[in-house]
């Protein structure tokens, strides 16, 4: 797979039943969420340096290939799996990813996992009245 066919790939793809990438609040969201879209184009599995690369190049997301290589061996397991033994590693998004993915609120960006958002801590955080704190200016509520 060269990158050039990859990218020709991502152009192709419709999103529209998936979130807007930009409305994703951290960059282990962002990558699952390309992970979900690339998987419509037969390309199943991507190195960490393919990931960078999409995210940049066709979303507008800089994150440097070293953090989306540390995501990814975080998430071995769980959402994503390592495929072969080569390097540079390849990774293929597992059934529990996309299922992540495909839980986020489409139009707000929210993970929705069956709760409602006064159930759901996250979401506590980015609803004004329902009691949490701002996840950035946590340091001032202690």
């Amino acid at each position: 797979m060269t990158l050039a066919a990859l990218l020709e790939a991502f152009d192709r793809l419709d999103l529209g039943e998936l979130p807007d990438v930009h409305a994703l609040d951290n960059d282990r969201a962002q990558i699952l969420w390309l992970f979900a879209a690339i998987k419509k184009t037969g390309f199943d599995s991507l190195t960490a340096a393919e990931v960078s690369n999409l995210l940049r190049d066709r979303c507008g997301v800089a994150v440097s290939r070293q953090r989306v290589a540390g995501i990814l061996d975080n998430e071995h397991g769980t959402t994503v799996a390592r495929i072969g033994k080569k390097n540079p590693a390849r990774y293929k998004l597992m059934r529990k990813g996309e299922d992540e993915v495909l839980a986020i609120d489409k139009d707000a960006g929210v993970y929705r996992p069956g709760k409602s958002a006064k159930q759901h801590p996250k979401s506590r955080r980015h609803i004004p009245g329902l009691g949490g704190r701002p996840a950035g200016l946590r340091h001032l509520c202690r």
